[in-house]
C-alpha cells in the first residue's frame, strides 16, 4: 500500500504532462487504488478461513488389551475416514504406540482393527495442535465345532452361523459372519463377544 501511495504521489506531481495524459494518469491512479483495496479486502476475509480449513494435527496414542491395559497390541491397524470419503491409516509399533495426521476441527471416524480382537469404531474431533487417544481392544471369542450327518460322516461345505442365546429381550440374535465346514465337517466362527452361543445350520 505504501508503494501504491508513493506511485500515486509521484504521478500527481508531474504537472508538465498534457491535459489528456493527466486524465489518463488519473484513471490509472484510480485503477491502482481500487486494485490495492480489493487485494487488501480479499486478504482479510479469505486468509483466516483458508488457514483453519487446511490445518492438521497429529493424533497419537497407544492401543492396549482391555483385559490387561499394561499389555500393548502391536501391529493394530488404525484407519481414519476423512471428510469426502478419503482414508488414511497406520499401524502400531511393538509397544502399541501410533501417530497419524488428522484434520483440525473436523469430525473423523476412527477404526482400530486387529486379528483376534473386536473392532473398535468411534467419532473423534481434534481441537488442539497435538492430541492423545488411547484405545483398549477387547479379545474376540471363537466358536468351533463339527457337522456330521445321521451316519456320523462329515458334511462338507455346510453353512453354519452363531446365534447368541443371551442378551436383550427379543430372542436369539445372529452374530458374526457365516462359516463353511471343511472336508472334516469342522467350522470356526471368530470375532465373537463373550457370551453364550448356539450354532445353527443355514438352509438354502
Amino acid at each position: 500500500m505504501a508503494m501504491a501511495n508513493e506511485m500515486i504521489q509521484r504521478l500527481t506531481n508531474q504537472n508538465d504532462l498534457p491535459a489528456v495524459c493527466s486524465v489518463q494518469h488519473a484513471n490509472t491512479i484510480m485503477m491502482f487504488k481500487a486494485l490495492f483495496v480489493a487485494l487488501a479486502v480479499t486478504a482479510v476475509h479469505a486468509t483466516p478461513r483458508d488457514a483453519v480449513a487446511g490445518q492438521q494435527t497429529i493424533l497419537r496414542g497407544r492401543i492396549v488389551q482391555a483385559q490387561d491395559p499394561d499389555l500393548p497390541v502391536p501391529q493394530a491397524r488404525i484407519t481414519i475416514d476423512l471428510p469426502g470419503g478419503a482414508q488414511s491409516s497406520t499401524h502400531t509399533d511393538l509397544n502399541g504406540r501410533y501417530e497419524i495426521r488428522v484434520p483440525l476441527q473436523n469430525a473423523v471416524t476412527v477404526s482400530v482393527t486387529k486379528s483376534s480382537y473386536l473392532r473398535a469404531t468411534f467419532q473423534h474431533t481434534s481441537r488442539s495442535a497435538a492430541e492423545s487417544l488411547d484405545v483398549q481392544l477387547v479379545k474376540a471369542a471363537a466358536l468351533t465345532g463339527r457337522v456330521l450327518d445321521s451316519s456320523g460322516q462329515p458334511i462338507v461345505g455346510a453353512g453354519v452361523r452363531a446365534w447368541r442365546t443371551t442378551g436383550p429381550p427379543g430372542g436369539n440374535r445372529a452374530i458374526g459372519l457365516p462359516a463353511l465346514t471343511n472336508d472334516l465337517g469342522e467350522f470356526p466362527i471368530g470375532g465373537l463377544m463373550a457370551g453364550e452361543y448356539a450354532p445353527g445350520l443355514l438352509t438354502s
